[in-house]
């Protein structure tokens, strides 16, 4: 049962929350913490692949000639991806800004 929350084992296990707390507090912080890991490591994977494809989105309105902003991205972009707004106005300024710097190299 990777990455299953305290409540998931402990109702699976058949005992209450407080129980395993009280008697067996490593063994809550292990579960605790294991989920937590997974939980970040879902959260890193997510966010790489929505940075992906943020930046090829920069890419194509860019070679479109349309101003990158969050409401010309979000129609290239999936639909779990209108929740991470905020990490796709970051990635939009941080691709933006490579796009430019780029083109003054070139």
């Amino acid at each position: 049962m990777r990455g299953a929350s305290v409540r998931y084992i402990c109702r699976a296990a058949g005992v209450k929350q407080m129980f395993l707390f009280t008697n067996f507090p490593v063994i809550y912080k292990h579960i605790a913490s294991n989920y937590l890991a997974y939980r970040d490591a879902l959260r890193q994977q997510r966010r790489a692949g929505l940075c992906i494809d943020v930046r090829k989105a920069v890419t194509e309105l860019s070679r479109k000639g349309l101003p990158s902003t969050v409401n010309n991205m979000i129609p290239l972009l999936s639909e779990q991806a209108a929740k991470e707004w905020n990490l796709i106005g970051q990635e939009i300024d941080h691709s933006t800004r490579e796009l430019t710097r780029d083109a003054l190299e070139a």
